[in-house]
């Protein structure tokens, strides 16, 4: 049932959008968007076009995209100027390197386009899948992380933050470089207005203060510590194979346990990013990265002394 509401929800391929983006299929369904792989005409080159289609409270007439409910205009009002305020944080990014890149934003069908750069590639969380939750390396993980801190330093640098941090979110060039992708929770986090985040909160990388936020509605407490705890989890799931159990749970005497095959420096530097307490919460990408490299450093020092 549900696939066959997906279905209906699609806007057709062959369909041409803003007199240039021709609809070659559906890559991707959110809660609050659906994108296409689209040509662009004008540019001849292959783009990602996101349409603003939140379906808790819209639905698809024929090619318009309708509020559901009268009760619902307002939250659907709330959710486009987000996701416009998603095209006003791209912007700020252009041409950066390891962050998707913004081209255009239009209106039609009623509703709101993002056009953005489209990655031939393949998500972390779908590399992990297919090498059957194999981990990785500590040189591995290193790999896939160091360039998404350098993204996320330039983000922070800005005072905006990702927020939604996951390997789904993480693209793997077929040049393998890695991607920053899906800003759609990224926001100013000295602004203290309301936001949508319990919309965006995947629970294994969100950290304590993001739940927080999703119960009252603004946020007091995220900044660049917030991103760092969802890298910590990411790096926990790519070096172990495993989810790291939630915020919530984990407040609840659900223990990071680490895992036999994981080094204890490697999990110090893990629980340091996963802290549930921000003040104890490794504070800077900048200071992550160097603690990375400095244990990849050790490590190699160490494997040719036993050469």
């Amino acid at each position: 049932m549900e696939e066959k509401k997906e279905r209906e929800d699609l806007l057709p391929a062959g369909l041409v959008l803003d007199d240039r983006y021709h609809i070659l299929r559906c890559i991707g369904i959110g809660g609050f968007g659906i994108t296409y792989l689209c040509e662009d005409t004008k540019k001849e080159r292959k783009v990602a076009v996101k349409e603003y289609f939140p379906a808790q409270w819209a639905r698809r007439e024929e090619t318009y995209v309708m509020v559901r409910k009268s009760s619902m205009v307002q939250a659907f009002r709330f959710g486009m100027q987000s996701f416009i305020d998603e095209a006003e944080i791209l912007a700020e990014f252009v041409k950066t390197s390891h962050i998707v890149t913004f081209y255009d934003i239009f209106h039609e069908n009623d509703t709101v386009y993002l056009v953005m750069e489209y990655i031939d590639g393949i998500s972390v969380g779908r590399m992990m899948r297919e090498r059957g939750y194999q981990p990785y390396t500590p040189e591995e993980m290193a790999q896939i992380l160091l360039p998404v801190l350098e993204g996320l330093r330039q983000m922070h640098k800005k005072g905006i933050i990702h927020g939604d941090v996951s390997p789904g979110n993480l693209m793997c060039r077929k040049d393998r470089e890695i991607c920053l992708i899906d800003l759609g929770a990224a926001r100013c986090y000295k602004e203290k207005k309301p936001v949508l985040s319990a919309a965006f909160l995947k629970p294994e990388y969100a950290a304590p203060e993001q739940f927080r936020t999703a119960r009252r509605g603004f946020s007091q407490e995220e900044g660049p510590w917030t991103d760092i705890y969802a890298v910590g989890a990411v790096m926990f799931y790519l070096l172990t194979g495993q989810r790291s159990p939630d915020a919530v749970s984990r407040a609840g005497g659900n223990e990071l346990e680490k895992p036999a095959e994981l080094s204890e420096k490697w999990m110090e530097i893990i629980r340091q990013c996963m802290a549930l307490e921000i003040e104890k919460r490794i504070q800077e990408v900048r200071i992550l990265t160097e603690r990375i490299q400095k244990l990849l450093e050790e490590e190699q020092d160490d494997q040719h002394r036993d050469l």
